[in-house]
C-alpha cells in the first residue's frame, strides 16, 4: 500500500509540469492510474493522488483521446457517484475537474453528454468561487456543441446558471454570459427558450451590476 501511495504521489508531481506529461503518458501510461482509483477504501490517499495526476494529464489532448478510446469516463462517473454517497466531495471535485479538461477536446461529441454536464454540477454547487467559475467555464465550452446544449436545457441547467447571477462575482457573470452566447448560437428554439427563461432580464442584471 505504501509503495502504491508513493508511486501515485510521484506521478502526480511529475504530471504538474507540462513538459513532463508526454513522458508520463508514454512511459507510465494513464490506465494504471485509473486502476488505482478503484482500490479499496484503505487506499484513499493513493486514489486522491491518482485522480490528481489524471486531472493534470487530461490537460493534454493525446491523453483525452486515449481515455475516450478506452471508454474510461463512465467509470470515473460511477466513482464520483459512489463517493457522493460517502460524502467525499474531494473525489467528486477531482472527477469534475477531469470532465472540465475534456471540454477543451477537439471533438467534444465524443464525450458522453449524460456524463459531462451532471459531473460539472458538482463544481457549480461547491462553496468555492474558483470551482464554481471553472464549472461554468467548462459548461460554456461544451455548449458549443448541439448535444450538450440540449442536455443543459433538458436538465434545467440554464435555470441553475441564471440563479448564479445572484452571486456578486464578475467572473461568474462573465462565464454565464459565455454560456448564453454559445446556447444562442444554436437554433431558434434555443434562443426562444433562453428568452422564455429570462435571459434578457439576466443580461440586464449583468449590465447594471
Amino acid at each position: 500500500m505504501e509503495l502504491q501511495l508513493e508511486a501515485a504521489r510521484a506521478v502526480f508531481r511529475m504530471s504538474q509540469k507540462k513538459e513532463l506529461r508526454k513522458r508520463v503518458k508514454d512511459e507510465a501510461g494513464v490506465l494504471p492510474l485509473v486502476g488505482l482509483c478503484f482500490c479499496g477504501n484503505m487506499y484513499g490517499l493513493t486514489r486522491h493522488y491518482a485522480l490528481q495526476a489524471i486531472a493534470n494529464l487530461t490537460k493534454e489532448e493525446a491523453v483525452r483521446k486515449e481515455l475516450l478510446h478506452q471508454n474510461i469516463l463512465p467509470r470515473l462517473t460511477r466513482l464520483a457517484r459512489k463517493f457522493n454517497s460517502m460524502m467525499d466531495t474531494q473525489i467528486q471535485q477531482l472527477v469534475s475537474a477531469i470532465f472540465s479538461n475534456f471540454s477543451l477536446s477537439e471533438d467534444t461529441t465524443a464525450v458522453p453528454s449524460y456524463e459531462a454536464i451532471p459531473a460539472l454540477y458538482t463544481l457549480i454547487f461547491s462553496d468555492t468561487i474558483e470551482l464554481v467559475v471553472e464549472g461554468i467555464w467548462a459548461i460554456a465550452n461544451y455548449c458549443k456543441e448541439e448535444g450538450k446544449r440540449k442536455e443543459l436545457i433538458e436538465s434545467e441547467g440554464v435555470k441553475v446558471l441564471f440563479s448564479l447571477l445572484k452571486v456578486k462575482e464578475v467572473q461568474i457573470w462573465f462565464e454565464v454570459s459565455r454560456c448564453m452566447l454559445n446556447i444562442s448560437a444554436g437554433g431558434d428554439w434555443e434562443r426562444q427558450y433562453l428568452i422564455k427563461e429570462g435571459a434578457l432580464q439576466a443580461l440586464v442584471s449583468i449590465f447594471t451590476g
